[in-house]
Order: structure tokens, then sequence, then C-alpha cells
């Protein structure tokens, strides 16, 4: 997940609905150029379901799943001649997420696409069964971090022609990430601290003295797991593993990685910073400069990142580079003989500089050398590059063109040799040394497939269709939207047709707000928390995904902010309506993590009658979660910036004009809220609760230990499910005969008849 994602994202549920189950199993297809391709026994000519977004076999990478481009498709092997991919899929029946790591030889692509499959791995947790997969340098063994139902996450190896599969780790906590030496004796992993309680025996006798706890933490009396941040850890054949103190804290949901040089000599880590340098502020982009204004309190550390050293036969830590990483996230590739480290998607440092020097480091992300003795930077490139590897063949560093990592058609692998102290570009390899591109080929109407292209002949060669029972399903057509919005700035967003649409007819609407991307087949939406775009356009509902909260406008964390994003949808929707494609009697709307605060805003202070509402496990400007999260600075900067100030003396009359909750009687449309932990439930349970005593229509799920974007089917089940019976109970007026779900009609319909009284 890049940084910018990351800021922006800022009891399992009684009721379990029924669902029809689809089974997809992996069948290989020889010959003809065919693809290895995955086969439903489900119903054909049908429309999509919210079971058939879970079951969807996708690319696991981490940040794909999380609705950005893939870090990695593929991982080719030092040599060249093998490659592995990861692809997973929810299994609704157990309750998991399924993984499969396939393997194939790369002479044998063009002419047989069939995998071998390694391993198979299921996650019953938040966590996914494999992921984090490196080579060694003996091109047969591959290191990978994963889990068995029920088991925590540890570090494995398999060895990929005898199929041997060892578990390395055995550590208390779950390993999060991890990295081998070359020759595999040595090990640097990230492990989570254990969860504790509060109580020891000291504070049973004197009690808990509260600074910078969370209260969330404090009222389920968990410490450690996350709120402490994570461990790093180093290893050594025969020996046990010892932990590693850093000064610094290491929880970075964009990088977490313990880059080990090849040599298990030195460990290059990103982390979170306490104190910011002032020179940071300087730094061009405007997120960056955002996020180095906002206070760091006591025991509390920033959002931006930076690299320090570690030196493993000593445990001592020192900084890599004094400048953050770039927000769209960054690599690290050790170069041969481990005394030098490349570095890409980084600033460089303002002290000691000026000028045209000064400048050019403001406005500029680079790719670096670093000399781990003497500390000394090297330019590579300040091109717009993501950093892949290092390729022996050929003594280069291998790039792709532009900082959105992941294979797509067209990329261009760029190359950098050193020579004498300088790097330059190269030329592309010799035809022998060439290795083919995978790439991962979708867009908003076509469900991802796995290519191989040679780039020397552009021959390619279908390697994958992750799904070939999309051929029996009825999708709505989806288009890309353009629209006005504030400073008559162009807005793009996707629209999602009704299956078998009649443009002569208006159609109930449903807006999914946060992170449009054209180039993606989304069933459901950039995220699997509320969202069911493609099952609600085969209801007979027209869908609008609107884009991404602009971060590049220096609007962040104001009122402007807010202001914008209602403006944006607001035209969004007088656009529709003047081409008569809605019926603005029936509109619905979706807010996610940052986008809640838009709906509930729009609920309150907007002239649109929404018809139906959905809140996901987010922020609304509201004293509640002011207060509840004090001991995050960032967050209260968060709350007094987008009210105008802080809600004590005159702070309180802008927070009264423009906190959504202040104006939470003017509420008048059917409210779904869903907490997805009970972590989470203090912070949704201000608008729960003043809803319900102004008898409004509120109803609030809680889950047990979901995650904020879910993971686990059933409750993803529970989220988009929910919403999509929640809409077309609201918008269409209808009701599924499930009998398993008659609580929840009848529960509605009380809520419907309260409505009506009251009007």
């Amino acid at each position: 997940m890049t940084l910018a994602n990351a800021y922006a994202a800022c009891i399992r549920c009684v009721t379990v609905y029924a669902t029809v189950s689809i089974f997809v199993t992996f069948v290989p297809i020889q010959g003809n150029g065919r693809a290895h391709k995955l086969v439903s026994t489900g119903e054909a000519n049908r429309p999509v379901t919210v079971a058939d977004a879970i079951v969807m076999t996708r690319l696991a990478d981490p940040q794909y799943i999380a609705g950005g481009p893939p870090r990695e498709v593929a991982t080719f092997c030092p040599n060249g001649t093998k490659f592995v991919v990861i692809v997973r899929k929810g299994n609704l029946e157990e309750n998991t997420n399924e993984y499969l790591l396939l393997l194939w030889k790369t002479k044998d692509i063009f002419r047989s696409q069939t995998p071998e499959i390694l391993v198979r791995m299921s996650s019953s947790s938040n966590r996914p069964a494999i992921e984090d997969v490196t080579w060694l340098s003996d091109n047969d063994t591959l290191a990978f971090v994963g889990e068995q139902t029920g088991t925590t996450h540890q570090l494995y190896t398999i060895d990929v022609r005898t199929h041997e599969l060892r578990q390395v780790t055995k550590h208390d906590g779950n390993v999060l990430s991890a990295r081998m030496s070359l020759d595999g004796l040595q090990i640097a992993f990230v492990a989570e601290a254990p969860p504790k309680s509060f109580f020891d025996e000291a504070s049973l006798r004197n009690g808990v003295v509260v600074t910078s706890q969370r209260l969330s933490s404090l009222i389920t009396d968990q410490a450690g797991g996350s709120s402490l941040g994570e461990s790093l850890f180093f290893q050594s054949q025969g020996h046990a593993s010892h932990r590693i103190e850093l000064t610094a804290m290491i929880s970075s949901p964009w990088g977490r990685t313990p880059f080990l040089s090849p040599d298990g000599r030195h460990i290059a880590i990103l982390t979170r910073v306490a104190h910011v340098p002032q020179t940071w502020s300087e730094y061009a982009d405007p997120l960056i400069q955002h996020l180095a204004s906002q206070e760091v309190g006591p025991e509390q550390y920033s959002w931006l990142g930076m690299y320090v050293l570690v030196d493993t036969s000593t445990g001592r830590s020192r900084i890599l580079l004094e400048s953050p990483v770039g927000p769209y996230g960054s690599e690290v590739v050790w170069l041969p003989g481990s005394n030098a480290v490349a570095v890409a998607g980084v600033y460089l440092p303002l002290d000691r500089t000026s000028g045209d020097e000064r400048t050019d480091r403001r406005k500029n992300l680079y790719t670096v050398e670093v000399n781990v003795e003497t500390g000394a930077i090297t330019k590579i490139t300040d091109r717009a590059l993501t950093l892949d590897r290092w390729d022996p063949n050929t003594n280069a560093l291998v790039f792709e063109a532009g900082r959105a990592k992941g294979r797509t058609e067209g990329a261009a692998t760029v190359r950098f040799h050193k020579r004498g102290n300088q790097w330059e570009e190269t030329s592309e390899p010799a035809k022998a040394e060439a290795e083919p591109q995978i790439i991962l080929q979708e867009d908003m109407n076509t469900p991802p497939r796995l290519f191989a292209i040679d780039l020397i002949t552009h021959g390619r060669a279908l390697l994958l269709d992750f799904n070939l029972q999309f051929e029996h399903l009825d999708f709505g057509r989806v288009e890309e939207l353009h629209w006005k919005g504030t400073n008559g700035r162009e807005v793009v967003g996707g629209l999602y047709y009704p299956v078998k649409y009649i443009s002569t007819r208006r159609y109930p609407l449903v807006i999914q707000t946060h992170g449009w991307r054209r180039d993606r087949f989304w069933i459901d939406g950039p995220y699997t928390t509320g969202f069911a775009a493609q099952p609600l356009a085969g209801k007979g509902i027209m869908v609008l995904q609107l884009p991404q909260p602009d971060e590049d406008e220096g609007q962040m964390d104001t009122p402007s902010e807010v202001d914008a994003a209602i403006l944006d949808l607001e035209n969004a929707i007088d656009l529709l309506d003047s081409r008569g494609m809605i019926d603005l009697h029936r509109i619905g709307i979706i807010g996610f993590s940052r986008t809640c605060l838009y709906v509930k805003y729009a609920l309150t202070h907007s002239h649109i009658p929404f018809a139906a509402a959905s809140l996901n496990d987010g922020v609304d400007g509201g004293y509640f979660q002011y207060v509840e999260n004090l001991n995050l600075p960032a967050f209260a900067q968060f709350e007094e910036g987008i009210n105008g100030g802080n809600p004590f003396g005159e702070g309180l009359k802008s927070w009264v004009a423009r906190s959504p909750t202040f104006s939470i009687e003017k509420v008048e449309t059917p409210v779904r809220i869903l907490a997805p932990n009970t972590s989470t439930i203090l912070a949704e349970w201000e608008w729960f609760a003043a809803l319900t005593r102004l008898a409004k229509p509120v109803e609030m799920i809680a889950l047990h230990d979901g995650d904020h974007i879910l993971e686990k089917p059933w409750e993803r089940m529970v989220s988009q499910q929910g919403n999509l019976d929640w809409f077309g109970f609201w918008l269409l007026g209808e009701q599924d005969a499930n009998p398993f779900k008659a609580n929840q009609y009848r529960r509605w319909r009380s809520m419907r008849d309260r409505m009506h009284m009251q009007h």
C-alpha cells in the first residue's frame, strides 16, 4: 500500500446469510495456446452475485487486493529460468481464503502454458496464506511467509524440485515479513508484538497510568499487537532468533520488509519517524508537506517514513538516508558484494545544499546507491522508474517505467549499469538474456488474465484466465464518466450500467465513494468493505464509482476538502439526471473509511434527498471520535482541520456549523452502519446512538475481528450482501425470500413504517 492510500484509508454478526455455493477448481488445459484456466459449475446466464465476487480468483498481491496497482505480478528466480505467481480466492463454506503458488518454467511458456502448483495454503485470519515470496541463490528454493488455517504466520521454504515444504521460523507471534541471506543461513524478520493485558502485577496494585494509550485499547484491555508497532528479529543458522531494538517504529502499512544484505551483515528497513526535520516541509509534494506539518506527540510517530540501516552483528542502527520516502512507494535492492544498496522512490536530504541542487532535491524523487560503510550517496536516476531487481546475468539494475509497480502491457524495461563511479542507462540485453515480460491485463470491462510477452519477437502467450466462469454471467457495462468539479477541474469516475439497460428508463443510483481506476476489473469496487457494484447492477441499479479523494489540491484536512467532495458528487448526480438516466428519489450512497465523512456531510448538508445510505468503518468529523482519538495527534489535527478549529470556546461555533454530528437531526435517510471489529464500535457509536435517540431509521452491525478492508468471506457477506439487500429494500422495495433473512426484513419494515408515520 502506498503512503497516499495508507493515509487516506484512515463480533462476527449473529446473522449468517445463506448463499448459493460456486465451486471453482483449477484445471489444466493443454495445447493450442490455451491457458491454464479456472472453470465453474455455477448456473449460467445469470446476474453477478456477491458470492461471485468472493470466490473470484485474483492475483494475490496485497497492494492489488487493497485497490492499488500490484507491486509484483511474477517473481523470477535469479537466473530467470523460472517464475512464480500467487493467486487467491474465497471459500464461503469454510470462511477461508485459499492461495496457490504457481510455477512456470520460462523456456516452456510459449509452447505449454500449464503451471505447476507448488503450494496450497488457506488462511482463516485477515492475513494472506502466502505472501512475500523470494528466491534464494540456488534458483530452486523459494522462501515465503504464510499460514495454514488456524495457525500463526511464519516463514517457510519450498524446494521446487522435491516439493519439500519446511517451516523455518517458530516465532510466538505472527511473522509479517522476512528475508533470508542468499545462502539461507541468516534470516531477518518482522513480527507483531503479541497482545497482552495492561494489568500486570504492578498495575493491578497501582492502576494503569494513562498517557498515550488509545481509548479502544484501554477498554478492550489489549496492549501490544499493532498498538506497540512491530519488532525486528535476526536469526543465524543453529541459533535462536533475537530481537533488534530500534528507536523508530517499524509499523508501516506501505513497507515493513527487512531487506537483508546477501552476506547477512546488514538490514535496511523503513521506519516511521518520531521527529520530523524542519526541512522536510520544503519538499514539493503536497502530501509530504501536509504530513510534515502535523504534530507528533510523545511516544507517537509520523506517517512519514525513512530508511535505517542495522548492523546484524551488533544490533546497532543508524539512518541510511535522512530524507523521506515518496508518497507512491519505495523499493530496495542490495548490490553484489553487500557493501552498497540501491533505494528507489526517495527524496534526497536538503541539508548542506543550495541553488539548483536544492531545487532539484525538493521536487524530484530519486533512485540512489548508498554505500553502507561510508554513507556516500551516488545518484542513479531521477526518472519515474520502479526498481525491480539486480540482474546477475547482465550486471545491471532492472527497472520498469513509471512509479506504479506491476507489469502492465507497454511498460518499458530500463536497465542501468555502473561504469566507474557513475550509473548509465544501457540498452536491452541480447536475445539470449532477455526474460519475457509477465503482465496482468484487464480493464473496466475485461476480467484479468495473465500473459507472457516475448520482448524480442513481441509474441504473447495466455498463461492464466483467472475466471472462466465469468463467460456465463451477465455483467453490467462499465463506462468512464467525466464531469466538472470544484474550480472547473475535471472529475473522472466509473459508471456501472444496470444489466439489460434500457436507455429510456430512469434507474435507481448507488454512489460508491473512494477510488475509481479505469484499468481495473472490479466486481465489487476498489475495496471489499461495503461495495457491491456488479451485484447492484444485476438488481437493476446504476452504480457510480467516485474517484479517490484528491490529495494534490492542498485541501486535505481543511473544510475545502469536504466542500469539494460534496460538490463533485452533486454535480455528478445533476449530470446523470440531466441525461434522464437516474431517478432522483431513489439515490443511495456508500461511505468507506475517509469518505464516510463526505457521506455524513452530504446527509446533513446536501440538497440531494438520499433514499438510503451505508457507512463502513470511517471517520466522521464528530466530537465523539475526536475525544476518542486525542492520543493520536494526526487524527486530532484532521478533525480540527476539517471543522475549522477545536471544539472548545469560540471554535465550537465552527464545529456546530460543519461537523455532521451537530446537524444529525436533519438526517431523513435510512442509515446502515458497519463496525468491522470490536475496536471500531466506539468510533461508530455516536451516529448510531444519536439516530436511535431521534427515532431515525438506523441499523448497526458489529463484527468480531474484521480488518478495515474485509478479508474473510463471511464478513464480506455481512458487509457486501447486507448492503445489496439494504439498497434493494429501500430503492426497489425488494425483499429476499430467503428464510434466513426474515428477521432482517422484519426490522427494516418496522423502520419504514415508523418513517411513514412520522411524515
